[in-house]
């Protein structure tokens, strides 16, 4: 089920809770996609230059999982807030 918006209220990210939840998500969030996208990009490299065969198998089915851990994060970031952290 895919949600049109956070529920969470507007309200509670000035909350000293909601300041740290929203700080905490800025910094580790990015810096989890950015480090998702890297592996990512070092997976689709290393495909390319593996033969077809079980090594190559195994790289795809790694960097689909990787793919899907970012979608998962962005999922997340969204169910939390309607904005950019």
């Amino acid at each position: 089920m895919k949600m049109d918006g956070s529920m969470i209220p507007e309200e509670f990210w000035s909350t000293e809770t909601g300041r740290h939840l929203c700080t905490a998500m800025h910094y580790t969030a990015w810096d989890g996609l950015d480090c998702l996208n890297a592996g990512i990009d070092a997976l689709v490299a290393a495909s390319a230059a593996t033969p077809d065969g079980p090594i190559k198998v195994e790289i795809e089915r790694a960097r689909a999982k990787v793919v899907a851990a970012r979608e998962s994060c962005r999922e997340a970031m969204a169910i939390l807030y309607d904005g950019t952290f």
